[in-house]
């Protein structure tokens, strides 16, 4: 592969072929980089909304991202591609872990793209909730969001499918497999991350009581 540049082009045509020449590179790639970015692009727009639709504050909405994008980009460079190691081994597949974070980050660079070209509609939502604008000005830039926003819906699928494209080169193994397997994977750390919050949640809730009884013990 000639340059990076090429290699986040041929990923949105060739997927297959690209992880399978990426994870040949004698060069470092930018793993980390794509994975904070990847984070960025699914957590930017979800923290914005949040903050639009639940009246949050600026600070609240920078911190849902920050946290976020933090736990994303780990979950993309080490905990999915262990899963989909685990997973699609089981299927079948021989890929190891650094060809698997090489598929999933590398995936990444559909919705990254996606995320910069469909920019323009957070602005234009931004816009339209404000108080005191001219309805005719509101439903102009709904007009203007609509054709972003279904770009933004069929690059989410391509994402998907560029993933599942991409998990199959790295086990070596087919398109279908690799479905089941990302499904699977996202499943597991799905609950895996809902366990995580249970007991954060849960843990924050007792802390409080159990400093009490500590307290009341003492005296």
């Amino acid at each position: 592969m000639a340059t990076l540049t090429d290699a986040y082009r041929s990923t949105w045509l060739h997927p297959r072929l690209t992880v399978a020449r990426l994870c040949d590179e004698p060069g470092k790639l930018p793993l980390r980089t794509l994975a904070v970015a990847g984070g960025v692009a699914v957590w930017g727009s979800t923290a914005y909304a949040a903050a639009q639709q639940q009246g949050r504050t600026g600070a609240a909405a920078a911190a849902l991202a920050l946290a976020g994008i933090l736990v994303s980009a780990l979950a993309d460079l080490y905990a999915y591609p262990w899963l989909l190691r685990l997973v699609g081994g089981a299927l079948g597949g021989t890929g190891d872990i650094h060809r698997l974070r090489v598929a999933v980050v590398w995936s990444k660079v559909v919705p990254i793209t996606g995320f910069i070209i469909c920019l323009p509609t957070l602005f234009f939502s931004a816009l339209a909730n404000q108080q005191g604008l001219p309805p005719s000005l509101a439903d102009t830039l709904i007009f203007l969001s609509a054709p972003l926003s279904i770009a933004k819906v069929v690059i989410g699928l391509w994402g998907c499918c560029t993933v599942v494209f991409a998990v199959a080169e790295a086990h070596r193994f087919s398109a279908l497999r690799s479905s089941v397997a990302v499904i699977l994977a996202s499943i597991l750390i799905s609950l895996a991350g809902l366990l995580i919050g249970v007991v954060c949640v849960l843990g924050l809730a007792f802390v409080p009581a159990l400093a009490l009884l500590a307290v009341s013990a003492t005296r």
